[in-house]
């Protein structure tokens, strides 16, 4: 009786793929159903990527929006915050969003200069974190990462294809 569900299992499994490849599309090799992934990959939303990374590293990521009625980005914590677009480096992350950047910060202690992680830390119930805030107009999240996995912010940015600029310090 096992076997007999998981052929239909598999079954629907393989129906439901094939059903949702678009005319046209098809793969014709291993290397060319990699190519045809990575494409797909790449037309996958900001947000869904971002959510992707963090669930793959078992990381929080919160959302971060601007409210311009108030000029300030509003962190969805488990209790909402509203920071001042001109505060810490929300200046310089602002002025990329309204460029069209897709950009990633990296705020450690070493250039947390307005003390945001000794704010936020608490709020999060999180000693020692590090935080990545990336995005772009289309979606952006901070990510609190532990102090000593400074790994994820280049894996990140590797994941995301963020290659055309640095990784952009907190000032």
């Amino acid at each position: 009786m096992r076997i007999h569900d998981d052929d239909i299992f598999i079954g629907k499994m393989l129906e439901e793929t094939y059903q949702t490849i678009r005319d046209g599309e098809t793969a014709k090799s291993a290397q060319d159903l990699w190519q045809y992934f990575s494409q797909r990959g790449n037309q996958m939303s900001q947000k869904s990527k971002i959510e992707q990374f963090c669930q793959q590293n078992v990381m929080t990521c919160y959302q971060v929006e601007y409210v311009g009625e108030l000029s300030c980005f509003r962190i969805h914590f488990p209790r909402p915050i509203d920071i001042p677009r001109n505060w810490s480096f929300f200046k310089q992350f602002y002025i990329g969003l309204k460029n069209g950047l897709l950009q990633l910060l990296y705020v450690s202690n070493d250039n947390d200069f307005d003390g945001l992680l000794e704010v936020l830390g608490p709020m999060l119930g999180i000693n020692n974190l590090n935080l990545i805030v990336v995005g772009s107009a289309e979606y952006a999240a901070i990510i609190p990462i532990p102090y000593q996995r400074k790994d994820f912010v280049l894996q990140l940015k590797n994941f995301l294809g963020i290659e055309e600029s640095p990784i952009l310090k907190a000032a």
